[in-house]
């Protein structure tokens, strides 16, 4: 049995290669085994949700909710206060709460554990997942809007920098899982995973662009001209052998190979391709690195008009 794999020259006919369809197989259930989704009741916590519910209907994993009363939190229902008094006031708390459960119902959750915590959002979402052994943490992403999902999305950005695990945050015009995607490839040896990653979080079938961006250079020295051909032709061949290692049955691969900036490429190219979804990898785990995270990554996040994918090594 064959299948073809769109590359940016040619067709490419490739046996079908059994190995890999079991791996991806076993990376959808590894993933979605235990999905930790956080939720403070607003409309991008609701598209989450959903989709986590489809996940783990997918593929039998368990779901839990999760909601932080953080200090001097603005809640969704308008008002400030701060973890002190939602801690010391049990009519507060269970109102809120009540809130949230009716929530996790209306998105699919009638049987699902939710944790309710104090303090620190991201710090408390980080040290849940590890407790308890979650696989995946589906977030909400917030508004579009520049300003909104800069600021909006500050807890977002501060799990993917601290989670051991793959973080997805979920665009809330989010309704099903995306049959097309992008993956920001840097040509490294976690750009295999980062693609199963992203494939177990879509629906079949599934269209997977490879989208590697080279560097730009303004003032190319005299004895440089043509690398930048050489760059490609060497990059798109790796792009190659890469989607060979992804194929399947129901999973479609297209490498492409661009040039400018990393995160200005990957979103335009997710827009004109009506991508649902962009993974980009998590590289550094230095104490100093991982507080700031890869700065391709975070423009990711705050540009994108789909949902992002972060995932580590």
């Amino acid at each position: 049995m064959s299948e073809h794999i769109t590359t940016g020259h040619a067709q490419i006919s490739e046996p079908f290669n059994a190995t890999a369809q079991q791996s991806a197989t076993q990376t959808i259930e590894d993933v979605t085994r235990r999905i930790l989704v956080p939720t403070d009741g607003s409309r991008a916590a609701g598209a989450a949700l959903r989709i986590a519910a489809q996940l783990g209907a997918r593929t039998g994993g368990t779901v839990a909710g999760m909601t932080v009363f953080e200090s001097l939190s603005v809640f969704a229902t308008g008002f400030v206060t701060d973890a002190a008094t939602w801690a010391n006031d049990p009519v507060l708390t269970r109102s809120a709460v009540d809130r949230i459960e009716r929530q996790l119902r209306e998105c699919g959750g009638d049987e699902w554990k939710l944790h309710v915590e104090f303090g620190s959002p991201a710090t408390e979402i980080v040290r849940k997942a590890r407790a308890v052994d979650y696989t995946l943490i589906v977030i909400g992403l917030g508004k579009h809007a520049p300003l909104a999902r800069a600021f909006g999305a500050e807890t977002t950005m501060r799990v993917m920098r601290r989670a051991d695990v793959p973080v997805l945050a979920v665009d809330r015009r989010a309704r099903r899982l995306p049959h097309t995607a992008v993956v920001a490839a840097d040509l490294g040896p976690a750009d295999l995973k980062l693609a199963r990653t992203a494939l177990a979080l879509m629906e079949r079938p599934a269209l997977l662009h490879l989208v590697h961006v080279r560097p730009e250079i303004e003032l190319m020295p005299a004895d440089a001209i043509g690398w930048d051909r050489a760059y490609e032709e060497s990059a798109q061949s790796a792009l190659e052998k890469l989607a060979r290692q992804l194929e399947a049955a129901d999973v479609t691969v297209r490498p492409r190979v661009v040039a400018g900036s990393v995160a200005e490429r990957v979103t335009a190219f997710a827009y004109s391709h009506r991508a649902g979804l962009i993974a980009a990898g998590r590289r550094s785990r230095g104490a100093m690195e991982r507080l700031l995270m890869g700065s391709s990554a975070t423009q990711i996040v705050r540009a994108a008009d789909c949902s992002v994918l972060v995932a580590g090594d």
